[in-house]
């Protein structure tokens, strides 16, 4: 179910979707704490490669 709503939401761009740590860590697979490192670091620029 969580998917379906995501899917239904990502499409619309005027809509910003707020998650809580617990819910982005679920969607994406990823650790909580991971999540939480990077929204401390911020942002961060890619390098360019030539």
């Amino acid at each position: 179910m969580l998917q379906n709503q995501w899917a239904k939401n990502k499409n619309r761009e005027d809509e910003e979707i707020t998650l809580n740590v617990g819910d982005a860590a679920q969607r994406s697979g990823l650790p909580a704490k991971t999540i939480r490192y990077y929204e401390e670091i911020g942002p961060r620029r890619g390098r360019c490669r030539r």
